[in-house]
């Protein structure tokens, strides 16, 4: 599974709690496990709090890239370390001006035609947080979700847009920001499958630390020049 692939993944677990602000938001580093098509697992590390994520990614090979989110300014910083140079993109939000549409990403037209979510038993025990399972349909796929009510929010999972490719977009079906909205929701496994019942990815949570975090996580490190692509281009 390629970094664009689970980038997608990624942006397909977004659409849990939606934009909206939860009773308390998690602040801390979640350690995750995730697996697509290609069956090769890869590992994340998020550090999150409510208008801001770094994202670190290490692929099967041990490759590792660093993405980091700022909600309240829209941008997303992809930190270069070989080069020591950081690029800045806009993270567009799915109907916004310039952005992906709703239905380019897979969303139900209607938002009041957006598939139902299910609460399912048995509820199970996850990293020592009782979890509680959601089932939902759309489009012949299922996506089941163990969520816990502990911890809080999960704003990582609820913010933006972060592109992928199109196979991943919309692994999970839309509505689920409106219907979670107020509430805790923090997801410690994901796992979605096709009509067949065959696992098309998965996501579990390995490790969880509530911790406050530095400003200087969510920053490029000192030294790091940023690139500018019209200066390239120019010479």
């Amino acid at each position: 599974m390629t970094l664009r692939s689970l980038v997608g993944i990624v942006f397909a677990l977004a659409v849990l709690t939606g934009a909206t602000a939860a009773p308390a938001t998690f602040e801390g580093t979640v350690q995750l496990k995730a697996t697509g098509r290609t069956r090769m697992a890869q590992s994340l590390t998020f550090q999150t709090r409510a208008d801001q994520a770094r994202i670190v990614t290490t692929s099967a090979e041990g490759r590792t890239a660093t993405l980091i989110m700022d909600y309240k300014k829209a941008t997303m910083t992809i930190l270069m370390p070989a080069q020591h140079m950081y690029l800045v993109r806009p993270l567009t939000m799915p109907g916004a001006p310039g952005g992906p549409s709703a239905t380019s990403l897979g969303a139900a037209p209607n938002p009041a035609a957006a598939p139902a979510l299910t609460k399912e038993g048995p509820a199970e025990t996850i990293l020592g947080y009782l979890c509680n399972k959601y089932v939902t349909h759309a489009n012949g796929n299922t996506t089941e979700i163990w969520a816990t009510d502990e911890l809080g929010s999960f704003s990582a999972f609820g913010r933006g847009n972060l592109g992928g490719p199109r196979a991943d977009r919309g692994a999970l079906p839309p509505g689920w920001d409106k219907a979670l909205a107020g509430q805790n929701f923090f997801p410690m496994r994901v796992v979605g499958k096709d009509a067949n019942g065959t696992e098309k990815f998965r996501m579990e949570v390995t490790a969880v630390t509530k911790e406050k975090l530095p400003d200087e996580d969510f920053v490029p490190p000192a030294g790091f020049q940023e690139f500018d692509m019209r200066k390239m281009m120019a010479h």
